[in-house]
């Protein structure tokens, strides 16, 4: 392949240094001058609009600009990362070559906003760096992606919530897609633009990461081993829409595979090798050299091989164990198809490829679902049967929801309810496998709770205690997940860094109640903290903390990008004032597409009031107990059992019912 002037270059960051705010250029088609000022909302900014190319001289510190694309010819050699958005439900010509040099491209359907916005947030977390999921796989024990082995994905979407339970990731299998034109006939590599679309589908549906793979024939593929040029063209398409990971076949010339690496930016490279015409022999010079040949651009080295005994499964686990040992920096994923191979497939423990009895057909022969690899892992006594306990008020209802999942995946785990006075006697249990405490105990209430977490030492209270796997023996560590919780609930609305830097305010009754609340603003590096109703006093690292006396201070704030009351639902009266005051002052001035918006959490209310029609009136996001509540519940499942599930599950089964 040809790799001339015509060919892009490496993706610039789109990072935010220091406090410096993002230097963003937002493309986007005409009459949708809705999409870039919503970016820039998700950014925490506002967006200048300008209607042509020499305009942008002059706004050099401004974070987000927003022109159309039909008014811009080149983007090459700005000093702003390019971000090019399309609206799949316009018709027309798009100039290929703007967008091909674009440094991102956000696809989005007009029927949808809130849905866009959702997508914009873990896009732009994905691009900015601030959300990282490969350092959360790479750090668990066992991960596993969802291989979609279908000809369009709109047949997996009504299940995939279901059928994602227990994945890490989900693999979109490209070269198996079906661009059905029509007269029912179907090209046989799918066009990029469809590709696109069934991207945008998923992301619409799932948070979970993208494996972008396209399979050549020779490795049980379609598209052509003999034009790699072909496979470059896609595989950067992948890297421009934020996948989180690409896979790279090593039959791909060396030119292609290096300059993949170089324009990867967030994204990352499986780099694979197939080989299903006989056994993997693992015991050869060239199998090691194939490894460390694909650890040279690859993230995860991922190898498959056909097999046909039981003997070339355990030279497999051999060649596991010693690339392991020799190359720990590097994550294998190894697997032999076919029914001889799936005690490989349960063996392996990084980004194993699972199926479910939902999804019609198998990407390979031999595919697993999560639940056949845990039983079998239970059969051959590489998992354990272990006691998971639930600790909880009459309030909260949570431990059926957590059999529910625990039996959808076939875990040897079994759930008792307990009291918080039998709690010492729980952690002593051989087979104690964690704890989930509601409501949270106080540090200093409760002797009996092993090491503390750094969260739950500062907040004070533990509200889960996990098993930690150690190089000697398991240790037990209690936790604060609230605090995630929180974080996560600001965060479905805006990137973390929306919050740095910025002001807050908390309402409470006591420190202790917010406790939670002012712990998760200091992570996302609030700068500036109001509190009402209480005085910090613990201290915020890095945080400036002050309590105001009385409404008439608040008109000489900085307008804070978040409002969280912890306040009963007997005082939920005195959120409105203080939503009336900042809409007051917030209106002085600007119009409302000019200012920056926020968020308002109660923590403990559910449904409207009075202070969230006004926070919606603002144009802020609200969120009340319920989603706290339901994150919680999904953190917990995450953090106690090491179970991933959708946060729509959660919703939807009744995983955080707050009686």
């Amino acid at each position: 392949m040809a790799m001339g002037s015509e060919t892009p270059t490496a993706l610039k960051a789109l990072r935010m240094e220091g406090h410096q705010p993002p230097r963003l250029l937002v493309l986007f088609d005409h009459g949708q001058e809705w999409i870039a000022r919503l970016i820039a909302d998700v950014l925490g900014y506002t967006c200048r609009f300008v209607d042509e190319e020499s305009a942008m001289g002059s706004l050099g510190e401004v974070a987000v600009i927003g022109i159309k694309g039909c008014n811009v010819r080149d983007v090459k050699g700005l000093d702003r990362v390019v971000l090019a958005t399309h609206c799949i439900d316009e018709e027309g010509e798009r100039d290929g070559k703007l967008i091909q040099a674009c440094d991102y491209e956000f696809l989005y359907s007009q029927n949808d906003p809130a849905t866009s916005r959702k997508e914009l947030v873990r896009f732009l977390g994905f691009t900015l760096g601030q959300a990282e999921p490969h350092d959360e796989i790479s750090r668990k024990q066992r991960s596993t992606m969802l291989s979609l082995a279908l000809p369009d994905v709109r047949r997996a979407l009504p299940d995939l919530d279901i059928v994602s339970i227990g994945a890490d990731a989900i693999e979109l299998r490209v070269d198996l897609l079906r661009d059905t034109t029509g007269d029912g006939q179907y090209d046989f590599i799918p066009s990029l633009e469809f590709v696109g679309e069934q991207v945008m589908l998923l992301r619409q549906r799932t948070d979970l990461p993208l494996v972008f793979t396209i399979r050549p024939t020779n490795g049980n593929g379609r598209f052509p081993t003999d034009n790699p040029e072909l496979c470059y063209s896609y595989l950067r398409k992948a890297i421009q829409w934020g996948c989180e990971y690409i896979e790279t076949e090593l039959s791909m010339p060396e030119v292609i595979r290096r300059k993949l690496a170089a324009e990867k930016g967030n994204t990352k490279i499986i780099s694979s090798w197939y080989d299903l015409s006989g056994p993997f022999v693992s015991s050869s010079s060239v199998a090691e050299r194939l490894f460390r040949l694909g650890a040279v651009y690859g993230d995860v080295v991922k190898m498959v091989a056909g097999t046909k005994t039981q003997d070339e499964n355990h030279e497999l686990e051999s060649f596991r164990s010693m690339m392991q040992r020799n190359y720990p920096q590097a994550l294998f994923c190894g697997v032999n198809v076919g029914a001889v191979g799936q005690s490989s497939r349960a063996m392996n423990s990084v980004l194993t490829p699972i199926t479910h009895p939902l999804l019609k057909g198998n990407a390979a022969p031999g595919e697993m679902s999560a639940a056949q690899i845990n039983s079998t892992l239970y059969a051959t006594s590489h998992l354990p049967a272990l006691d998971i306990y639930a600790s909880s008020d009459e309030r909260h209802h949570t431990a059926n929801f957590y059999t529910q999942c625990l039996n959808e995946l076939s875990l040897p785990y079994t759930l008792h309810t307990t009291s918080p006075a039998n709690l010492s006697a729980s952690l002593s249990r051989p087979n104690f496998g964690g704890c989930t405490i509601t409501p949270s105990l106080s540090v200093k209430q409760t002797p009996c709770l092993p090491i503390l977490s750094a969260a739950a030492s500062l907040i004070g209270k533990v509200d889960a205690i996990t098993v930690r796997s150690t190089s000697s023996a398991p240790a037990l560590l209690a936790d604060n997940l609230a605090h995630r919780a929180i974080i996560g609930t600001l965060t479905s609305a805006f990137v973390p860094s929306a919050y740095t830097s910025r002001s807050a305010i908390v309402l409470a009754n006591n420190e202790s109640s917010a406790a939670e609340a002012l712990y998760a603003l200091g992570i996302l590096g609030v700068a500036t903290i109001y509190t009402i109703g209480f005085e910090a006093t613990s201290g915020i690292e890095n945080v400036m903390t002050k309590r105001i006396g009385g409404l008439e201070e608040l008109s000489r704030i900085e307008e804070p990008v978040v409002v969280i009351t912890a306040l009963p639902a007997r005082q939920a009266k005195c959120i409105a004032p203080v939503l009336t005051l900042l809409a007051e002052v917030g209106v002085k001035g600007t119009t409302r597409d000019d200012r920056a918006r926020g968020v308002l959490l109660n923590l403990e209310g559910k449904g409207t009031s009075e202070a969230a029609e006004i926070a919606e009136h603002l144009g802020w996001k609200t969120f009340d107990a319920v989603d706290v509540q339901c994150r919680f519940v999904a953190e917990t499942l995450r953090q106690v059992c090491g179970v991933r599930v959708p946060i729509e599950v959660v919703q939807r089964m009744g995983g955080c019912v707050i009686a």
